[in-house]
């Protein structure tokens, strides 16, 4: 073999063993993203089958199943909620008991934390603490979410759902389902006091002022009107703001503050109404079309994400809308009860 052969020859092997080496064996399909919509579904209850999407709002594109195809496995039984927290996506999967954390860009597990008994929520405290919401454990958990572990269990009576907490006071406030109080946990997370709201919470957030905002559920039966509530974090003092009319009890909600436009977007009564932080006023919009079940909700600063869940048995649907028409531009085909969003921007 003369020179020139021979050095063609070994150029050919150095690309193939660049090209074809095992940091770059990918035995799954699924693109890698890091800008758009994350969608987690509930799944059918008993059945295992939750599951994460992601759209491409660029290019329209669905991917669903995306953790099943790129890990072999299923996340578990209903998924619950989603947090995106310093670049990792944290899923609340509320049957299986567990924590599954994903990296947004390939969908990868890269952790999961286990032990809990019903896991609703997640508050992020610090870079080393947060808290987990449970639905029957009579308490709620402190977990390092670095270590990935449980790290103590808080006593709290009933259904505790979402939490905020004010990083001035180290206060937390925590919704119950179980309870017409917001109990407040000190930042040594101990329970410190409660706050009388007359009837069941869920929804809560922090507004662009500090002030905490608190969503009671309606009660027909008890004559309980659904109202938003708003608290001061260092003195607890609070006041009802405003009633939202309803002629049914209000078994779940679902809510997304906007802080760059001082907007409280939430779903309640089948409606989508929309909350100006600054000037408590309230607007009502009817968008659900016949056969649409509308169950949770996302935004951007100028479009508007809402879940189908349709008949609970299906698949849903990702409705968008241009918030400032209000108009809708696109639906996409997910999974079975999406139940949870997060939009990430970059």
């Amino acid at each position: 073999m003369n020179r020139n052969a021979s050095f063609i020859w070994l150029l050919v092997l150095a690309l193939f063993f660049t090209n074809c080496g095992p940091d770059d064996v990918d035995d799954n399909p699924v693109p890698r993203f890091t800008k758009g919509l994350y969608v987690l579904h509930e799944g059918n209850f008993q059945r295992g089958n939750a599951s994460l999407s992601y759209i491409n709002l660029d290019s329209g594109s669905v991917e669903n199943e995306v953790f099943k195809r790129t890990n072999g496995r299923s996340l578990g039984d209903v998924g619950q909620s989603i947090s995106l927290w310093k670049d990792e996506l944290f899923l609340v999967i509320n049957n299986s008991g567990s924590v599954e954390i994903v990296n947004p860009s390939t969908f990868k597990s890269i952790g999961t934390i286990s032990g809990f008994t019903s896991p609703r929520y997640l508050n992020f405290i610090s870079s080393d603490k947060a808290l987990v919401s449970d639905l029957y454990a009579n308490k709620i958990y402190h977990i390092n979410q670095v270590q990935r572990t449980i790290k103590n269990e808080i006593e709290l009576p009933g259904w505790s759902e979402a939490m905020v907490t004010d990083s001035e006071s180290g206060n937390t406030f925590i919704t119950n389902m179980d309870s017409p109080k917001v109990y407040v946990l000190n930042k040594e997370l101990q329970v410190s006091n409660s706050i009388e709201i007359g009837g069941k919470s869920e929804e809560i957030f922090q507004d662009q002022n500090g002030q905490i905002w608190v969503l009671r559920m309606s009660d027909v039966d008890q004559k309980i009107a659904a109202a938003w509530f708003k608290i001061n974090p260092h003195s607890l003092n609070f006041e009802k703001v405003l009633e939202i009319d309803g002629e049914s009890t209000a078994y779940a909600a679902s809510s997304f503050f906007n802080r760059d436009q001082n907007t409280c977007w939430f779903i309640l009564f089948g409606k989508v109404w929309e909350l100006n932080t600054q000037t408590n006023q309230l607007k009502e919009h009817n968008l659900a079309q016949d056969g649409e079940t509308f169950y949770s909700i996302c935004a951007s600063n100028t479009q508007l994400f809402i879940a189908d869940a349709k008949n609970y048995n299906q698949k849903g649907q990702v409705h968008v809308y241009q918030i400032e028409s209000m108009k809708r531009t696109a639906s996409y085909d997910v999974g079975i009860i999406p139940s949870a969003m997060v939009y990430v921007e970059e």
